[in-house]
């Protein structure tokens, strides 16, 4: 992969945490407990943190039907984000919402991986066939219009762009590379589903579900593919990831 982008700067490090809730949230439940998160942290900081166009962090709910409890996923994806956050999340016990108080009942222990670590499993990686499962509704803005199918334009285009964004150590900055990789990636299946993410007063249109991407590439663009896809499980896909929406899991077939 080191011919398709330089190398540069120093390692920077995800934090991921799993936190299981109290109470049944509702994915659009997200968005307040962003809005908690912030508060926990010194005010100017939370607000230029969320002005800037590329936030730090994604964060998603989920419903664990077992156990009955929500499971708040959150990725923070810098050194600097997870310095910020980590303190505030690692002795969370109660989050306080206008909707009223939830318990955690339990943490998952944190998992810290770094860039290296992505591109060292990308290498080792041979599947040509993808899944990717959108856990909250996803969504992507093209020429000012909500777009609710995952194109693999889209796709690749907001993968690459969070990447450059947190990972200026290995930039993806080959545009014929990846002008071939666009054109080696298609969607072979998909099961969506259409449905709206309310946020604020606001329902943006989006989707959830799986779909399944088959690719036809060398093997320096597939490693490189296969680091992009593994990046999407940290960084979520699409717009407002840091919102609540987007939240992704990829298996290779």
């Amino acid at each position: 992969i080191v011919s398709i982008w330089s190398v540069r700067g120093e390692a920077l490090l995800i934090t991921t945490y799993q936190l299981e809730l109290s109470a049944r949230l509702m994915p659009s439940d997200g968005y307040k407990l962003y809005a908690w998160l912030l508060a926990q942290i010194p005010s100017d900081v939370a607000e230029a943190l969320h002005s800037q166009q590329d936030h730090p962090i994604s964060q998603f709910v989920t419903f664990d039907k077992e156990k009955d409890t929500s499971i708040w996923n959150i990725h923070l994806l810098s050194t600097e984000a997870s310095a910020l956050f980590a303190p505030a999340i690692e002795s969370i016990e109660t989050i306080s919402l206008h909707t009223g108080e939830i318990s955690v009942v339990s943490k998952q222990p944190k998992t810290e991986i770094q860039f290296e670590d992505i591109i060292r499993q990308a290498r080792q990686t041979t599947s040509l066939c993808t899944e990717i499962q959108f856990r909250s509704a996803a969504s992507f803005k093209q020429n000012g219009r909500y777009v609710i199918f995952p194109q693999e334009k889209l796709i690749l285009q907001s993968l690459v762009n969070r990447w450059n964004s947190f990972c200026e150590e290995y930039p993806l900055c080959d545009p014929d590379a990846l002008c071939m990789l666009e054109s080696g990636i298609y969607i072979r299946d998909y099961a969506l589903k259409s449905v709206r993410y309310h946020l604020k007063n606001v329902y943006i249109p989006a989707f959830v579900g799986k779909v399944t991407l088959d690719s036809r590439l060398p093997v320096p663009l597939a490693e490189l593919w296969h680091a992009i896809l593994l990046w999407a499980d940290y960084s979520g896909i699409g717009i407002k990831t840091a919102l609540g929406m987007g939240g992704a899991n990829v298996r290779f077939l």
